[in-house]
């Protein structure tokens, strides 16, 4: 006992102390949250319990050593952290395979409550996307216009207001060869749009929204395949008749 099992069983228990010690920065690296700690401090308790009642019993029926023996076995191999960490362990790999998909979450521990969420309230831009503007098109929908006619209207009545929307679509324009038309009394609408005079004739462009409100005339089938599409859409109208759309969206972010 002296000269082989306790100096063997000493070493051992040295070597897994060292082991474990070396693996606690790794350990702390580990998400829990508060459920998973609060379940290891019960399960520690409970070892801590069985190791007592280990000693005590081998301690009183074969021999004091014995009895530190097993109980000192229970404490070193039932580790109540581990079903914490292999749960924790288990996270960080889904995080990160999702901040390898450009998924990233500010707090972890949102996760837990992902399973309750029922619905999803977003703003325009700031969470899901950023405020740079993509134009997806610029369309006539009146035979009197061609779509160059209507890009060159839209870069028309934008070109004197510093905006966002308004860089996109002269970038778009320029992509075509087109440029913008000559507007005189150009007159902001806030919250609705732009309106002005090009050619001794107004125009205007105004939002979805208020183009169904003011009941200019479109053709349903057309109004119907712009909203599906999912992006935002403003109306050129010349008169009480929409004659072009212009369909925007803001670039998406990566992560959120």
């Amino acid at each position: 006992m002296r000269t082989m099992t306790l100096p063997f069983a000493l070493a051992g228990v040295t070597l897994l102390l060292l082991s474990l010690g070396l693996l606690q920065r790794r350990e702390r690296a580990i998400p829990l949250d508060a459920m998973m700690q609060q379940n290891a401090r019960r399960l520690t308790w409970i070892t801590v319990v069985l190791a007592i009642y280990a000693l005590l019993f081998f301690g009183m029926t074969l021999n004091w050593q014995s009895g530190l023996a097993v109980a000192t076995s229970v404490l070193l191999i039932v580790d109540p952290r581990w079903p914490a960490f292999w749960a924790g362990w288990r996270r960080f790999k889904i995080l990160r395979a999702l901040a390898a998909d450009g998924v990233t979450f500010q707090n972890p521990q949102v996760l837990d409550y992902v399973h309750d969420v029922k619905n999803v309230v977003v703003e325009k831009t700031g969470i899901l996307t950023s405020d740079t503007i993509v134009v997806r098109s610029v369309l006539s929908v009146d035979e009197r216009y061609s779509d160059f006619d209507i890009l060159g209207i839209t870069t028309g009545l934008l070109e004197p207001f510093d905006s966002e929307l308004t860089r996109s679509v002269l970038a778009f324009a320029e992509e075509r060869g087109v440029y913008p038309s000559s507007a005189s009394e150009l007159e902001l609408m806030p919250l609705v749009g732009v309106k002005g005079v090009i050619l001794n004739e107004r125009f205007s462009i105004v939002s979805a929204a208020y183009a169904v409100d003011q009941k200019f005339a479109i053709d349903a089938e057309t109004l119907q395949s712009y909203q599906e599409l999912g992006n935002s859409v403003s109306y050129i109208v010349d008169g009480l008749q929409v004659i072009g759309a212009l369909r925007s969206a803001h670039r998406l972010i990566t992560h959120c």
